[in-house]
């Protein structure tokens, strides 16, 4: 019996949102086993930018690795090499700068956060998101849009006043994941206009950012002290913590891979709906593994973060709906328009 066309595209699309939930996931649990803090068997120094830095080390051996791997394997996959007007293009060195800054403060939001509250910590990347959407690409934003944005502050505000009544807030990791919010918002921004550049594709992008960001993050963990504190706290001779970290890095790559496979196979909007609704899976897992009990206020709080950021996906799909049947609209030869 012959499988149709229909059942063989959803396989497609169930297997591409599966890929990348277990890669989003994997990734915030081995970054929360390397960085520690809450929620882990013991606390350990600061190694948040250490572990950033190290990440985009193995990110680029893993590209290289991977490029010519497949170049040797396949005539479509080409090696992937360093171009030196890239590193040094303005689009690239400002995604490098703010694609470090988020990887440093998303890392040091989880390790003072656990992992179950983290996506709430983490949910002013929407707000920021229509902020800047409105102020640097001069976007117009709808009262519906506005609701939404107030529905997820709402859902935050509930998340952290249920963390302080159970004791476990963390003011400086909330802080944290808003500063990472703002730069996981522009990093998006400024990405888009990166690859705008002539050649440029993901891959390319990724290898040149992650090469930048080993530069720029190498200055802070030298003289923050991190490097030293993980060679005092003898976590460089720990095959557990290098594998740790090299899946990390590699999980860093996949993670990129499949969230662009996801776009590709569903919809920009869609692989907005599937990383909140991961999200949820995320923090249920989280309360399970590390047996953190949540109160009904709390789950309330989660689920109306969740509820504005679906709101928003329901009414971006709405605006862009009617966006297009303008445009086909405006195309139009002009004896084919009816009034």
């Amino acid at each position: 019996m012959a499988i149709s066309s229909e059942v063989l595209k959803v396989a497609k699309v169930a297997n591409v949102v599966l890929t990348y939930w277990t890669v989003s996931i994997l990734m915030v649990f081995f970054n929360k086993h390397l960085v520690g803090g809450k929620g882990t068997s013991a606390d350990q120094p600061d190694v948040s930018i250490f572990i950033a830095w190290v990440q985009c080390l193995f990110s680029v051996l893993f590209i290289f690795f991977y490029s010519n791997v497949g170049a040797f394997l396949s005539d479509s996959v080409k090696v992937c090499r360093v171009q030196y007007s890239l590193l040094l293009a303005k689009p690239v060195v400002i995604v490098s700068f703010l694609f470090s800054f988020m990887l440093s403060s998303n890392n040091y939001c989880l390790k003072l956060v656990g992992v179950a509250f983290f996506q709430i910590a983490r949910s002013f990347t929407l707000i920021f998101t229509v902020i800047f959407s409105v102020t640097l690409l001069n976007m117009r934003a709808s009262y519906m849009v506005i609701l939404s944005c107030i529905i997820v502050v709402l859902g935050f505000l509930i998340g952290v006043d249920q963390e302080q009544a159970a004791g476990t807030l963390s003011v400086l990791g909330v802080i944290s994941g808003l500063v990472s919010s703002l730069f996981v918002s522009l990093n998006g921004i400024y990405t888009k206009k990166a690859m705008k550049i002539d050649e440029m594709d993901s891959v390319k992008l990724m290898l040149h950012v992650n090469i930048n960001s080993v530069v720029i993050l190498f200055i802070p963990v030298v003289f923050s002290g991190q490097m030293a504190g993980v060679v005092e706290v003898g976590k460089l001779t720990e095959s557990k913590f290098w594998f740790a970290t090299c899946a990390s890095g590699v999980l860093g790559f996949l993670i990129g891979w499949a969230s662009t496979r996801q776009i590709d196979y569903t919809s920009p909007i869609t692989h907005h709906v599937s990383n909140n609704t991961k999200s949820i899976l995320q923090s249920l897992l989280a309360v399970w593994v590390y047996e953190d009990y949540k109160s009904a206020l709390w789950w309330l709080g989660c689920f109306t973060v969740l509820l504005g950021a679906f709101m928003y996906t329901y009414v971006r799909i709405k605006e862009d709906g009617r966006k297009e049947k303008v445009i086909e609209v405006t195309n139009m030869p002009a004896r084919s328009i009816h009034v």
